[in-house]
């Protein structure tokens, strides 16, 4: 081939070239593009703020702490500045929710953090905010926090705040008692068994009553004047948090033949609203 040819020849592969995209591998395209997109991706979550603007970081949702009725809890969290210039919160209120006509109580208040006055956040710093719960009522309850403020993003945030489960809890111990054998007729003997309120709401006890075997026989002690001479026929209706009593059972047998029996335990506890208890007697404990 002569020169002038040559030069046709290269003349026209450059222009193949250029029209069609040669690259060195296919491959090596693909991998520029997929790193194209890794990057968009990386830099989505800032993609709406200058550098130079203010943006405001804090949690979304914010669960208060278990608390029982009547009492107070209280849940703390940051407002941050993770932007490149001073931000300026100007006011940060607090909303309850109200569940219908039965949720009027003021349940939730603002505490520390919580101004009137503008508060200024250079870059990373924070103003920690409180809030106070105190439940007064089993309804589920919910406020929201909003923080207005310079972030041009995200003007007015709001917070979600979520009051703790609140109900009674019933427990009841032993859930069997055993009497053993006793003589008959003629003699008795007593067993014990407490009932206790262990949620975080009052808990109503609507009826105890013994099924089964008509030798048992209930009583409710006293704490203040021990025996059984002083117990009532009565128990108590309502067990505040943490509060219990004792029930007195009596086994009266009037022969030597096992007895078995039932005794039931109602009331307002949303996940047992009865509780049986075994009871057993001159069957050597069996």
């Amino acid at each position: 081939m002569d020169r002038k040819a040559s030069f046709i020849f290269v003349s026209f592969v450059s222009l193949m070239c250029v029209a069609t995209g040669c690259s060195n591998s296919s491959s090596g395209s693909g991998s520029g593009a997929d790193a194209g997109d890794a990057s968009d991706a990386e830099t989505t979550r800032d993609s709406a703020y200058p550098a130079d603007a203010p943006q405001l970081e804090a949690p979304q949702q914010v669960a208060m702490p278990a608390v029982n009725y009547d009492e107070t809890a209280e849940a703390s969290f940051d407002l941050q500045n993770v932007g490149g210039d001073t931000l300026i919160i100007s006011k940060i209120v607090l909303f309850e929710e109200h569940g219908g006509e039965f949720d009027s109580y003021v349940e939730f208040t603002p505490g520390d953090g919580f101004t009137s006055s503008d508060i200024l956040l250079e870059p990373d710093q924070s103003h920690t905010v409180s809030v106070g719960y105190t439940p007064r009522d089993d309804i589920d309850d919910r406020a929201m926090v909003q923080v207005t403020s310079n972030d041009p993003v995200h003007p007015f945030y709001e917070i979600a705040v979520e009051g703790p489960p609140i109900a009674p809890e019933i427990a009841v111990t032993p859930t069997t008692v055993k009497f053993g054998r006793v003589p008959a007729p003629g003699d008795t003997t007593d067993e014990f068994l407490s009932v206790s309120n262990t949620g975080s709401f009052p808990l109503w006890i609507s009826d105890i009553y013994v099924s089964g075997s008509s030798r048992f026989h209930l009583s409710y002690p006293d704490p203040n004047n021990p025996g059984s001479q002083n117990d009532s026929d009565n128990w108590t209706e309502y067990l505040s948090p943490g509060e219990s009593f004792d029930v007195r059972i009596t086994f009266e047998p009037e022969d030597n033949q096992p007895e078995t029996g039932e005794l039931v335990i109602e009331s307002d506890d949303p996940d047992e609203e009865q509780v049986v208890v075994d009871l057993r007697a001159n069957s050597d404990g069996s």
